[in-house]
C-alpha cells in the first residue's frame, strides 16, 4: 500500500504538496522499512502515536490505535517487534493549507481502515493509491463529494478464500485454539508456504473429525461439540469484534 504512493508523489510535489507516512515503529525501523521498500518519500517513526491521535482529536482522520498488552503481545509474536504504545491500522488524509490553531486546513480527502469482520480486521479492502489521488484532484478542483471514500473497499477481489473457509485457514495457523494472521516479519518477509501448510492442517483436521464421528459417533460429536463451544464463546468475538480508535 505504501510504495503505490511511489507513483504519485512527482505529481503530488508539482502541485506543490508533499507525501509523508507514518508508522508506529522507531525512526530507526522506519528508515530500514524505506530503504527496503523503496520509498521515494519521508517515512516517520512515530512510537507513541502522537501523530495519530493528534489527526484523530483534529477529526482530519479516523486513525485506529491497536493498542492493549494483549494486541501489542501478538504483534510482536507475529513480527517479532515490540511496540511500546500501539499499532496503526492504515489510513490516509490529504490536508491543503496551514494547520495552525487560527487556520482550519481543507480536507481534501480522509480515510481509515476500522477493523470489522467484513474487512478481516483490517486486512483487505483498503483504499488504493490510484484511487486516492484521484479523489484528492478531485477535491482539488472544488468538489469534495468523494472526500471521505467507504471505510470498507468494494469492487476487487476481497479474499482468496470464501469467508468460512479463510476463518478456518487463519484458525488452523494459530493450531485451532487462536485466529493467527500470517503476516509478514519485521523485515517485511513473508513466508509464502504458510497459507500451504495452514490449508493442509485444516483439511487434515477436517478428514480427522470426519473419521471420528464415523467411528465412534458418541465420542465424536461429544469432542466436536465442546470445541464448536469454543469456537462460539472464544474465537466467534474475535472475528465479530469491533475496534474503536484510541
Amino acid at each position: 500500500m505504501l510504495k503505490d504512493y511511489n507513483r504519485f508523489v512527482d505529481d503530488v510535489r508539482a502541485r506543490g504538496g508533499d507525501i509523508v507516512g507514518v508508522c508506529s515503529q522507531t525512526q530507526v525501523e522506519a528508515d530500514k522499512a524505506k530503504n527496503k521498500l523503496g520509498v521515494n518519500f519521508r517515512l516517520l517513526g512515530d512510537p507513541t502515536c502522537e501523530i495519530a491521535k493528534f489527526l484523530n482529536a483534529k477529526g482530519w482522520i479516523k486513525s485506529v490505535i491497536e493498542s492493549g498488552s494483549e494486541k501489542l503481545a501478538l504483534g510482536e509474536r507475529m513480527l517479532g517487534y515490540r511496540y511500546t504504545t500501539g499499532m496503526l491500522q492504515p489510513g490516509v488524509v490529504a490536508l491543503q493549507g496551514p494547520t495552525d490553531d487560527e487556520n482550519v486546513p481543507s480536507m481534501l480527502m480522509t480515510w481509515g481502515s476500522v477493523p470489522t469482520a467484513e474487512n478481516i480486521n483490517g486486512a483487505v479492502g483498503r483504499l488504493k493509491a490510484k484511487l486516492a489521488w484521484k479523489i484528492i484532484q478531485k477535491s482539488l478542483m472544488g468538489d469534495f463529494s468523494e472526500s471521505h471514500p467507504a471505510v470498507v473497499q468494494k469492487g476487487h477481489r476481497m479474499m482468496p478464500f470464501p469467508l468460512p473457509i479463510f476463518y478456518g485457514i487463519v484458525l488452523a495457523n494459530g493450531n485451532f485454539y487462536s485466529l493467527k494472521p500470517m503476516v509478514a516479519d519485521g523485515d517485511g518477509n513473508f513466508d509464502k508456504s504458510k497459507p500451504v501448510k495452514a490449508l493442509a492442517k485444516l483439511a487434515s483436521a477436517v478428514g480427522l473429525s470426519t473419521f471420528c464421528v464415523a467411528s465412534f459417533p458418541i465420542a465424536g460429536i461429544s469432542l466436536l461439540s465442546l470445541y464448536a463451544t469454543y469456537v462460539f464463546c472464544v474465537i466467534r468475538p474475535q472475528i465479530k469484534g469491533r475496534y474503536a480508535p484510541e
